[in-house]
């Protein structure tokens, strides 16, 4: 009797050391780094913004340009709900992946996502302000056409994993999928490959990992 098949999938390796770029300074270079939400408030643009409780989240950003994120900022439930309004859960969550340029001077950067958590972030291209304090990244997006609008997110550093095994350090960076298979083990064969939708996973020096794969 042949062997169950199994799942394969290629990915390819869009980043892994830092890459010089001529245009960025030293405090451009302060951003390359993975990321943990701390704190979220929303409703920025009103002048009262709301602290949010629960949030978390991940932010990488690394030297060649390319941006992870996902976060919740979770909504506060009416009391008689017994069970969450999925709407209000695509609306507590947001996150994206692409490209970036930060433009220290004017304290902005500047995005072009490729997918996120939201279809309306397919192909989007928009800027968000920031300021660096200490370990500290603190982004504020006002007006943006997806699922999250006008919220500032407060980000703490983390610091690179000190002696990272030959194995992990091959696989460091950022990596989009390119098709998915499934395989006979028994005989070798190869069918049903397929593609989806623009993905990505990452695996940062902090010993994260962060997935986008609708």
């Amino acid at each position: 009797m042949a062997r169950a098949a199994v799942l394969a999938c290629a990915a390819l390796l869009i980043s892994t050391a830092p890459a010089t770029h001529a245009q960025r300074t030293d405090t451009a270079a302060d951003l390359v780094s993975s990321w943990l939400l701390v704190g979220a408030e929303r409703d920025v643009a009103s002048g009262q913004p709301r602290r949010v409780t629960g949030s978390r989240g991940l932010l990488v950003l690394d030297g060649a340009g390319n941006v992870f994120e996902f976060f919740t900022t979770p909504s506060a439930a009416p009391a008689n709900s017994a069970q969450p309004d999925p709407r209000r859960i695509f609306a507590d969550n947001g996150g994206f992946w692409g490209r970036y340029e930060a433009f220290p001077a004017d304290g902005r950067i500047d995005f072009a996502a490729e997918e996120g958590v939201s279809p309306s972030v397919h192909g989007l291209k928009f800027s968000r302000s920031y300021e660096v304090a200490g370990d500290r990244l603190i982004v504020t997006s006002t007006n943006e056409p997806q699922a999250q609008r006008d919220v500032r997110l407060t980000w703490q550093r983390v610091p690179t994993v000190e002696g990272l095994s030959p194995a992990y350090r091959e696989v460091v960076g950022f990596w989009r999928h390119v098709e998915e298979s499934r395989v006979n083990t028994a005989t070798g064969a190869v069918d049903n490959v397929r593609q989806r939708a623009p993905s990505v996973i990452v695996y940062t020096p902090g010993g994260f990992v962060g997935v986008h794969f609708p």
